[in-house]
């Protein structure tokens, strides 16, 4: 079987088009990700500040009400 020059370049530019589309998956899943990640350690961090707050308060032996978490930290979103 022989190619043409003409089925060499078609071959080409189908493989081309198939690497365009994974690099442009590749970098959008990657975006994706790295958002999620800066939310995931931002409410990581609020919680642990949060947390260290409730320590600090009961430590001290202060009277009720604890602290107030900081704005949206209970609100449930996972983060997703």
């Amino acid at each position: 079987m022989t190619f043409t020059d003409a089925d060499i370049v078609a071959i080409i530019t189908a493989l081309g088009a198939v690497l365009a589309g994974t690099i442009a998956t590749g970098s959008t899943l990657l975006v994706h990700h790295s958002k999620r990640i800066t939310r995931l350690e931002r409410r990581d961090r609020a919680w642990w500040l949060y947390s260290r707050a409730l320590v600090d308060h009961i430590y001290r032996g202060l009277p009720p009400p604890p602290p107030e978490p900081p704005e949206g930290l209970l609100d449930g979103d996972g983060g997703d």
